[in-house]
């Protein structure tokens, strides 16, 4: 069996990071349980490739919850990003880099050398810029594992097996073209493989069975097995210790995992520990022949592929029952069970994909009790024919306030406090406790406010305390976080939110933290007319949102509601609701006028 050509350096070994960009997000749900560069396209996972190229020991850099498993290398002075795959002229690029200097196409940051651990922001703000000019593959969405993965085979294929011969391939095999290379303990009998289209890689102690017919480019990769009567067509991957067996074209199967009866499965992508059941088909084109729509975790909305053949995504530790039906486009999360006889469009692991909706009003200290009851009178007859569903209207007043407006509200407006002692009861004068205002017939109480914290003094484990109190008597907390403009423009915010986070709420247990709402308030904005950008505002939640999800999970986190408070008013509040992870306001002057107040939550419903 001729030899493969292609590129392999031979290098003292290093020591490299690989390095999650904006794509870990974009990938999931295939990435919820791994970093990027744990891939696999092609023969070999990400990882694996710059490993063998650069002879390399190899870290992650990613979320800190995969970080338990997927540790960084502490000696390492080459940081890649990990969904990217290597190439001869990236390579070549890459390993030219000196200390200091970072290799950059357009803004996306491929690689730098470092002698210290400096994010990819930090080396770009650091670090002398090289450019890119040529073409790589990186790996954005899970549809780019299968269209690649054809060119990734060939690649892998020529890397792997570079001034190597193949293992002795049993005569009873029809063999079409030279591109077949069997590994050590690879075996097969009584089976067509045809390397025409593409080289056929079968790794160490993988074994096709009788009758199977393959056409590459095509990976078994090592302890895999092909089950008798096989069809297997182009771009096709079986991960190790897996079994495949039906017909599968153009698909990606990572590894320790099961298709291996009768049923299609086509240009789809399967993580690891999974099983499809036996005669599960996917669909892989629409019947209008239109382009394929598949759910998308950061907009959550369905996004175009702007491909004609897409079939199913499924994550780790998923499986199917006897004769599923996947249609086009279909996304499986990670730990589904599949049970039903058709899937569309979907994914299945998903607890609530609509949080709740709340516009909440702090009157702040105005209004005596008659005007008060006036004006709250006045919101309820307003909002009541404009509340949507489950979307919440809250008015937090002074405590004069309460116990009257609680009888006037009813279902359309909830009430709630604007402050409670950290004590349950005892001699602390001028106080009120969660007890007292819970009693008057409040459900809400906001902790954490900006002038709390500024003219009171409050600290973040003050606050903690409030927050168990409030919660250990049946009230929801309105958590407050925000950064002053000091802390905006020397950019230390994002250190700022993650401390108040850390400190006020981040001890609740799940169940407890699953009760909170959070609003976010720039306080350089309360009060002044200024207002976050709706852009702003957005990468501050979502901010606020990817440490809910590293500290409780990703259900916990897609389902907290975080509210905007800054300035919020009818003419700027529906493109502030209109971003993806901003769930309504923290409204302050504007809910002193019941028609201001009203619009705003019209608003929700634009």
């Amino acid at each position: 069996m001729p030899k493969a050509s292609g590129l392999f350096l031979f290098l003292s070994l290093m020591t490299i990071n690989l390095f999650d960009d904006a794509c870990w997000a974009s990938l999931r749900p295939l990435t919820f349980t791994r970093p990027v560069a744990d891939l696999r396209v092609g023969i070999l996972t990400i990882a694996e490739k710059w490993a063998k190229y650069l002879n390399a020991d190899f870290g992650f850099i990613t979320q800190d919850y995969l970080s338990i498993k997927y540790a960084a290398k502490k000696n390492a002075n080459l940081f890649i990003n990990g969904s990217i795959c290597p190439d001869p002229d990236l390579l070549s690029a890459i390993l030219g880099l000196k200390t200091g200097e970072i290799l950059l196409s357009g803004n996306t940051v491929i690689a730098y050398a470092c002698s210290e651990s400096l994010t990819p922001d930090q080396a770009k703000q650091q670090f002398k810029p090289i450019n890119y000019e040529s073409d790589f593959v990186k790996i954005i969405y899970p549809e780019n594992i299968f269209t690649n993965n054809p060119a990734e085979i060939r690649k892998d294929f020529e890397l792997l097996t570079k001034g190597r011969t193949s293992a002795k391939i049993s005569s009873t095999n029809q063999l079409l073209g030279d591109d077949i290379f069997f590994e050590e303990g690879a075996k097969a009998e009584c089976s067509v493989l045809n390397s025409g289209y593409g080289p056929i890689y079968v790794g160490k102690n993988a074994e096709i069975w009788e009758g199977s017919l393959i056409r590459g480019s095509f990976a078994l990769c090592e302890n895999s097995s092909v089950k008798m009567g096989a069809k297997i067509y182009s771009g096709t991957t079986i991960g190790p210790n897996s079994r495949a067996g039906g017909e599968i074209n153009n698909s990606v199967i990572w590894g320790n995992s099961a298709k291996g009866h009768d049923g299609y499965l086509g240009n789809s992508v399967l993580g690891e520990w999974c099983n499809i059941g036996a005669d599960t088909n996917n669909s892989n084109l629409k019947n209008n022949y239109a382009e394929v729509k598949l759910y998308d975790y950061e907009s959550k909305k369905m996004r175009n592929t702007n491909l004609q053949f897409c079939g199913l995504i499924m994550a780790d530790h998923a499986k199917s029952g006897i004769n599923t039906m996947f249609n086009t486009g279909s996304i499986v999360g990670v730990s589904a069970n599949v049970n039903y006889d058709f899937i569309r469009n979907q994914q299945t692991n998903k607890i609530n994909t609509m949080r709740k909706q709340i516009v909440a009003g702090n009157w702040k200290m105005n209004l005596d009790y008659n005007e008060g009851v006036s004006l709250f009178s006045e919101i309820v007859n307003m909002v009541k024919d404009e509340r949507k569903g489950d979307q919440l209207a809250i008015i937090c007043s002074p405590f004069i306030h309460l116990n009257s407006l609680a009888k006037l509200g009813g279902n359309d407006v909830k009430i709630g406090a604007q402050n409670i002692s950290d004590k349950e009861s005892g001699a602390f004068t001028g106080e009120t406790s969660a007890k007292m205002v819970k009693s008057v017939g409040a459900e809400y109480v906001i902790l954490g406010h900006s002038e709390r914290r500024q003219y009171f003094a409050e600290s973040d484990t003050l606050l903690a305390e409030k927050t168990k109190v409030a919660l250990a008597h049946g009230l929801t907390p309105i958590f407050c976080i925000g950064e002053t403009l000091d802390e905006r423009e020397n950019g230390s915010y994002f250190e700022v939110l993650k401390k108040q986070l850390v400190e006020g709420i981040f001890s609740l247990s799940d169940a407890d933290f699953s009760k909170i709402v959070i609003a976010y308030e720039p306080v350089w904005a309360i009060g002044t007319g200024l207002t976050a950008s709706p852009e702003q505002a957005q990468d501050i939640h979502a901010f606020i949102r990817s440490e809910i999800e590293a500290n409780y999970g990703f259900n916990i986190a897609d389902d907290t509601t975080i509210l905007y408070g800054g300035s919020c008013n009818p003419g700027n509040a529906a493109s502030l609701f209109a971003q993806k992870d901003i769930d309504g306001g923290l409204i302050g002057g504007a809910s002193l006028k019941s028609r201001d107040f009203t619009d705003i939550i019209k608003a929700l419903n634009s």
